[in-house]
């Protein structure tokens, strides 16, 4: 047998038997060291000849890896297969391959913690028993609102005469005040109805929960405490069953605890402290709680339509008789005007509101962007690395590979940095969930999570996972495997048009990068807008030096008379605090509470309509210096105006101008819708706006704190202005506050700047968010236009020498590089304009004073975007201007 018999011979048993390598690595060096003549006595047909021509153009081990990697196999071997040699190449890449998975462990840890939190709060049901027959009962009010509170009066003729329910329960929320062995704290309460655990189908993981029969009164007072704090406050001690708490005064028999994951009518987020029936109600809850919502069960076969029916007809009859047998016609239109409608109740009452659900699928769309920057970015990576890849992708396709095959191992690879990179993205995901609720948690209660990975979240990681890596690798494994073969061998591929083709598909991806990337400046430009322009609205009262704090006297037993003693006391004891300017009482803090009662005027003028409601805000003495609010005539409230002296109050200029026009309102007299008692106008106050974003200002009446009523009161609000800094009276006051009562604790305190901050949660949060993505977007657009322009300016060598060689300067070459710059991200910019014209929109309710086309913004973003770009780009195009023409000349 001759050698080129023996040659062929070994090269087709090579893939199946790997111990005959030796034996073709000695034929093969034999053939190198044959002389021209000898070649063609040996009589080599086309192909194998070109296969032969290999070991001259790439080396005898470049050949042989590029016949392991076509070795035969089947189905999960030829996937092992691919896997391993990919693992082999990312491993002698580690710089490509640690940028392109921490890039792509961003995107997909973003998208998997926004979907943990979309899942948890917006798509999941109540993990109790058949949620899916569980309703809400709201009613519909005349002019369409919506309101889900009824008396208990009501909730029990519901409960007694309903026929669609399989059971029906009422419940509040308030805060109480536990003491436990001589230590008190505040903590979240549920007060239910006897049938709530029974109607959710929901048990104890230790002792027991609510039967009906425990909530009626006379029985001793139970109370059932939530998995949470009984491991927070308890340390999980079984022993808790049986122990007595005290609430109020009031001993509770503790009997169980809730499942871990119960949260109540929530999916997630934070349960009750404790669980207490309904008949205590009235004695621990905070006064102005004095309704309740309702949810229940609808029995097996009836529908939504059919139970609305029923309880329609048992709500009007209630209405009805409670209005009395001298109800008048308007009175009856009124009730009749009112309807019930049951809202599905299988995803509970969301403690997340409208708001919440609307920042958060507007950042799901704002991650979904950032890891389609991503992905387009490590695409341009595999593009590049392509490109240098070329020869090894020539010899492959030269000994027999087809295009489809190495288009598979091209994916496979992608596939295998995105599966990496998902899971790092993971581990991102269980850090980044905390940080993105804390953002979202700006101006509400903090939402407590825990990312726990479960099936359906490794399931949407896989499929991101998944689909990010086909998206990111089909172009550049298209693009690298259009090659002509025997060009790539000679190493005259540069001369024709394939790199042409390399450098359309990069520069499209930096144009997508760029046009995404100002989708998310724009959109970060305009909340950050907004933000300056809420800021600067007048409020009508100080920001600054003003401190603000809780107190809850009924929560610890007070009762009216008692109350009003330590209003009085408080006061004069916060004024003696060093450093304390003035302090006063507030029934309500300005920004956050809405109380409205309706006013009827002594004599009313013409224009004046007697039947708007107005705020109504019960304050103390010196209030208005406190909070900084202009006194325009008359006085402010002092010490004299108690519970027995004659009703006063101050007005606002807007409501002086609605009810009195020109006249001087000082010393006229008005009374409350319901009360006989007029009450005396004795000063006048600058108009507040309450919240930033509203237009105008409110009309408002300030009572006494002594004169409020008794409904009204039960809770305070300390309102201290300070000289120096606020933090550094908090200590002092909550020693004058123990000093008074020790069991009387302070909390919610805070700036009223930080409560204005609070006010402007939604829009701080997204802008936060929308700026950290755009910048990210930026750098990873950056990146991405450094590596195209780098790639086109080693590419363009020789062009670059030649012009050169003719005459060009450096600075021309340096202009022409930059130029092309210019266009890529003008192009960009061009596509990013319109939309982010669309795409804002989802944003434009969170927009205050600022439209989607504000030009400023939309100017300072593509400012912002040609700058960073251009910069990216004058490195390889610095690059350029240094190209030796002789060595280039020389050498080609």
């Amino acid at each position: 047998m001759n050698l080129w018999s023996r040659i062929r011979s070994l090269w087709k048993n090579l893939t199946g038997k790997p111990e005959l390598e030796k034996d073709l690595d000695d034929e093969l060096r034999a053939y190198v060291e044959m002389t021209a003549e000898e070649k063609v006595a040996v009589g080599i047909s086309p192909a194998d000849a070109r296969r032969l021509a290999l070991i001259e153009c790439g080396g005898i081990e470049q050949v042989k890896g590029a016949v392991r990697a076509e070795r035969s196999g089947h189905g999960l071997e030829i996937l092992l297969q691919d896997t391993l040699y990919g693992l082999r190449l990312l491993r002698r890449s580690p710089g490509f391959t640690i940028v392109a998975v921490i890039t792509l462990a961003l995107g997909i840890g973003a998208n998997t913690a926004i979907f943990s939190i979309v899942d948890a709060f917006l798509l999941r049901l109540l993990p109790v028993k058949q949620p899916e027959q569980l309703v809400l009962v709201c009613r519909v009010l005349p002019k369409g609102e919506i309101d889900g509170d009824f008396t208990y009066q009501v909730f029990e003729q519901f409960r007694d005469r309903n026929r669609s329910f399989s059971g029906i329960f009422a419940y509040d929320d308030s805060e109480v005040i536990v003491g436990v062995d001589g230590q008190s704290e505040m903590v979240d309460a549920d007060f239910v109805s006897g049938s709530y655990f029974d109607v959710l189908g929901t048990g104890a993981i230790v002792g027991r929960t609510f039967r009906v029969q425990d909530d009626q009164v006379g029985k001793t007072p139970v109370a059932v405490i939530s998995y949470d704090y009984w491991k927070r406050r308890f340390a999980q001690n079984p022993s808790l069953v049986g122990k007595t708490i005290d609430l109020a005064g009031i001993p509770f028999s503790v009997i169980g605890v809730t499942k871990p994951g119960f949260f109540g009518r929530h999916v997630a987020g934070r349960s009750a402290d404790i669980v207490l029936p309904m008949f205590v109600h009235a004695g621990l809850a905070l006064k102005d709680h004095n309704t309740f919502q309702l949810m229940a069960r609808l029995r097996p076969g009836v529908t939504r339509e059919q139970a609305t029916e029923d309880l329609d007809v048992i709500y009007h009859q209630a209405l009805l008789q409670a209005a009395g047998s001298q109800i008048s016609s308007q009175v009856e239109r009124e009730i009749h005007a009112e309807r019930l409608e049951l809202k599905p109740g299988m995803r509970g009452t969301s403690e997340t509101s409208d708001r919440f659900a609307v920042e958060v699928r507007i950042l799901l769309a704002v991650v979904c962007i950032a890891l389609l920057i991503a992905a387009v970015n490590v695409a341009n990576l595999l593009l590049v690395r392509a490109a240098a890849r070329r020869r090894e992708i020539g010899v492959r396709l030269a000994i027999g590979a087809s295009r489809a095959r190495v288009i598979r191992q091209l994916l496979t690879e992608s596939v295998l940095l995105a599966a990496i990179g998902g899971s790092l993205g993971l581990l991102f995901a269980k850090w980044g969930v905390g940080i993105i609720l804390t953002v979202l948690s700006y101006g509400r209660e903090s939402i407590p999570f825990d990312l726990h990975p479960d099936l359906r979240i490794l399931a949407f990681t896989g499929a991101v996972s998944l689909l990010t890596g086909v998206l990111f690798g089909l172009a550049p494994a298209l693009t690298a495997t259009r090659v002509d073969v025997n060009r790539v061998l000679k190493g005259t591929e540069a001369s024709t048009g394939s790199h042409l083709v390399d450098r359309i598909v990069a520069k499209s991806f930096v144009i997508s990068q760029v046009a995404l990337s100002l989708v998310l400046l724009i959109g970060a430009g305009l909340l950050l807008r907004t933000l300056e322009r809420l800021y600067a609205v007048d409020t009508g009262f100080e920001r600054e030096k003003v401190l603000l704090m809780w107190i809850f006297p009924v929560l610890t037993g007070y009762d009216h008379a008692r109350e009003m003693r330590l209003y009085q006391e408080l006061q004069e004891h916060l004024n003696e605090i060093p450093g304390v300017e003035s302090a006063s009482l507030s029934r309500y803090r300005l920004t956050t509470s809405r109380p409205f009662r309706k006013v009827r005027m002594q004599d009313p003028s013409p224009e004046s309509n007697d039947t708007d409601q107005v705020f109504c805000g019960p304050v103390g003495p010196r209030f208005f210096a406190t909070m900084g609010i202009r006194l325009l005539s008359g006085r402010e409230f002092s010490p004299a105006d108690t519970e027995t002296a004659p009703k006063v109050a101050v007005i606002s200029q807007s409501m002086a101008r609605t009810y009195f026009q020109n006249a001087n309102p000082i010393g006229k007299y008005f009374a409350f819708e319901g009360s006989p008692a007029l009450v005396k106008i004795v000063g006048v106050v600058k108009d507040i706006q309450r919240h930033p974003w509203e237009r105008g200002p409110h009309t408002a009446v300030y009572i006494p704190v002594m004169q409020a009523p008794v409904d009204d009161l039960g809770q305070m609000n300390l309102v201290v202005r300070t000289r120096a800094k606020p933090a550094s009276v908090i200590a002092s006051i909550r020693s004058r506050v123990q000093a008074v009562d020790k069991h009387l604790p302070v909390v919610g305190v805070q700036t009223q700047e930080q409560e204005i901050d609070d006010n402007l949660g939604g829009q701080r949060s997204l802008a936060t968010f929308l700026s950290f993505f755009g910048a990210l977007a930026l750098v990873l657009a950056s990146i991405g236009l450094y590596g195209t322009m780098s790639y086109t300016v080693e590419r363009r060598t020789k062009e670059l020498g030649i012009r050169m060689a003719l005459g060009a300067e450096k600075k021309d070459l340096l202009q022409m590089v930059l130029r092309e710059t210019a266009t890529l991200v003008g192009m960009g910019v061009a596509i990013g304009v319109v939309v982010a014209m669309a795409a804002t929109r989802l944003i434009a309710s969170m927009l205050f004073d600022v439209k989607t086309t504000d030009a400023a913004t939309i100017s300072v973003a593509i400012f912002a975007m040609f700058a960073i770009a251009l910069l990216a780009g004058y490195i390889p195009a610095r690059r350029a201007t240094k190209v030796d023409p002789t060595v280039i000349l020389r050498y080609e």
